[in-house]
């Protein structure tokens, strides 16, 4: 099992969505189970909890990504060592990698009976709130059940069964974000579902209305992986969210682009506002991209002081009223 994480490296939920290839040296496949060698011994002489804070601390200076991947491989580790009742040691740090394996790899093991399980451990240790619990389980679902319509339909109809309902960032999320990038998928040839211009709108042609914020929402990061090598990707992806109807959808589209450029800028506030800000698109697009920007660095407690400067530079007092109004419900 410790090579499947090699196969996750693409990432879950933080990692470079515009150059998922791309993967950094020093974590290509030897150094992942020299990582892994290491991870392991640190459980050996400590308690879990003690090594998962001994592991942070080792990995404060990485990137990103590195981060997110190292943490992938700790989740892992901690469940084959400590199976469900290890859950609460993770936690929101490095984008939650540890979350995203750990309850990945219990739904694998055994089965969906096993998400209510760990959806109530979210809710104990983190409240209703806990978007990065259920986006793992999201995942794990979608894995579970197929990279099918059906596995896609049965999937959206246990989150509904979840603790957290919200659209974005959620067990949703997780489940189309799983959908268009297959992360868990084993087989490097069926990893990444393939784009054509007249399927750009897929899934959310065929799922249900009331999953529809959560599909919109997740399409601009399967565009921009796909166009990574583009400079107009973002714009290309805008000119796609400009062809949505509903006005809502539209919204949750263009919240999505700067949602899904937030790891690629490592989470920086100024160039995800100048990102935001060149958009060739209306003020209140550009203000919704904002808003999904905004998200991703409040939804991460490392970068979540800088969430309200993207809702605050250069905007009216309305707008930078409103943008906040939307980050913030995760605390509301």
């Amino acid at each position: 099992p410790g090579l499947i994480v090699v196969f996750l490296i693409l990432g879950i939920y933080f990692l470079d969505a515009s150059k998922p290839n791309e993967i950094p040296e020093r974590l290509k496949v030897q150094s992942l189970l020299n990582e892994r060698a290491h991870i392991e011994s640190l459980f050996k002489k400590n308690s879990p909890q003690e090594a998962y804070n001994i592991f942070k601390n080792e990995n404060t200076k990485r990137t990103v990504a590195e981060q997110h991947t190292a943490a992938h491989l700790f989740g892992e580790i901690l469940y084959e060592r400590e199976g469900v009742a290890g859950f609460s040691v993770c936690d929101g740090d490095f984008g939650f990698g540890c979350f995203h394996t750990f309850i990945s790899f219990a739904i694998a093991e055994k089965g969906d009976g096993v998400v209510r399980e760990l959806d109530q451990a979210c809710v104990d240790k983190y409240g209703k709130k806990g978007l990065w619990c259920s986006h793992g389980i999201g995942h794990g679902l979608l894995a579970y059940y197929g990279y099918t319509n059906k596995g896609l339909e049965r999937s959206l109809s246990v989150c509904k069964t979840l603790a957290l309902k919200h659209p974005y960032g959620g067990c949703q999320d997780g489940v189309f974000m799983e959908y268009n990038f297959r992360t868990m998928e084993l087989d490097s040839k069926n990893r990444g579902r393939p784009f054509s211009f007249d399927s750009r709108m897929e899934p959310c042609t065929n799922v249900p209305e009331s999953f529809l914020l959560s599909c919109y929402f997740a399409q601009p990061a399967w565009w921009l992986q796909t166009f990574h090598e583009e400079p107009g990707a973002v714009v290309r992806a805008g000119n796609y969210c400009a062809e949505i109807e509903s006005v809502d959808f539209k919204q949750a589209c263009f919240r999505g682009i700067g949602y899904a450029k937030s790891p690629d800028l490592e989470f920086d506030a100024l160039r995800g506002i100048t990102l935001c800000d060149s958009m060739p698109v209306s003020s209140s697009q550009r203000l919704s991209c904002r808003e999904g920007y905004a998200w991703a660095l409040y939804a991460d407690p490392t970068f979540r002081d800088k969430a309200k400067l993207v809702c605050s530079e250069g905007l009216s007092s309305a707008e930078a009223t409103e943008c906040q109004k939307e980050y913030l419900f995760f605390v509301q």
